[in-house]
């Protein structure tokens, strides 16, 4: 048990607030007694705050699951996306970047669910504006076992296009680690394109909606 429960003292006992799944583990080993955290007057608010951003902290969360968990603490509880930057240890482009899945069709957020989609298909995915299309390039992804380069392929057909003259020197280790960090930051397609000393950064949107969304990533990380 490397990190106690989280209780609260009520008038029968000890109510548990969060490590539901450590008691449970804790319980089919036949324990009886494991450290415990007591939370003295914690109100119903704060014990499902408790209670959502530790299970959002869960490394092995699907991230459909990470999403509708960040959706209950916006909702419920009233909290901004920087509040839950904060509390979960996450940039708030990530945060921003999770909640969008929640804007893919059922039958998508369902194959996340299911695992039979990873979370760079589906940030792929989101440029494409329309959800009965969105739905045939995931069934063409099961179908076909698609990676993610090739769904971006279909996604971004510009990118089939000869390569740039400009970018014919391959990126270094270091500056391919910072596009992909950046492509990760603005859940968009980033593109670094180095010249001797000097360079840009491509930033690519698909809809007035996806230039907003930037644009508040970069506002938001600006004050």
């Amino acid at each position: 048990m490397i990190q106690p429960v989280v209780v609260r003292k009520t008038e029968s006992g000890f109510e548990l607030v969060a490590g539901e799944r450590r008691l449970k583990a804790a319980k089919s080993l036949g324990l009886k007694l494991i450290p415990a955290l007591i939370k003295e007057n914690l109100a119903k608010s704060g014990m499902l705050e408790l209670s959502l951003v530790e299970n959002v902290q869960r490394e092995n969360l699907n991230p459909i699951e990470t999403a509708k968990g960040y959706q209950r603490l916006l909702k419920e509880l009233g909290l901004s996306q920087n509040d839950i930057s904060q509390r979960v240890g996450k940039e708030r482009s990530s945060i921003t970047n999770t909640l969008r899945l929640l804007n893919l069709p059922s039958e998508i957020q369902k194959l996340l669910l299911e695992d039979k989609l990873s979370e760079g298909h589906a940030r792929a995915i989101l440029a494409v504006n329309h959800p009965d299309k969105q739905i045939q390039i995931a069934r063409r992804i099961i179908k076909e076992g698609l990676s993610v380069r090739e769904v971006e392929a279909i996604v971004y057909p510009e990118k089939r296009k000869k390569p740039d003259k400009k970018r014919l020197k391959t990126l270094s280790p270091g500056l391919q680690e910072i596009e992909d960090k950046l492509k990760e930051f603005f859940g968009t397609s980033v593109r670094l394109v180095q010249r001797k000393k000097r360079g840009r950064i491509e930033i690519e949107f698909y809809s007035d909606d996806d230039l907003n969304r930037i644009l508040e990533i970069l506002k938001m990380d600006m004050e």
